[in-house]
């Protein structure tokens, strides 16, 4: 899995197969381990896959729910990018 993009609301991932909408998935990444729902699944190329997953568990009109794990993947994210 290779991350392609983060927010606080999902992330955005390109992985070798396609992921059905609506499966329910963990995701661990750099030490976070987050809670994730498939959105969409897209072929991208020879054994390419551009997923969207929404994190369901960080709402962004209230910090305080946000998993730290979370900001620290969303940090890592802004290092990368």
């Amino acid at each position: 899995m290779r991350v392609l993009d983060i927010s606080l609301t999902g992330l955005r991932v390109l992985v070798p197969w396609q992921l059905k909408p609506l499966i329910e998935l963990g995701i661990e990444f750099e030490g976070a381990l987050l809670r994730g729902i498939v959105r969409h699944s897209q072929y991208i190329g020879a054994a390419e896959f551009g997923v969207g997953i929404w994190l369901p568990d960080c709402d962004p009109e209230k910090p305080e729910t946000i998993n730290p794990q979370h900001l620290r993947l969303l940090q890592i994210g802004a290092e990368m990018g």
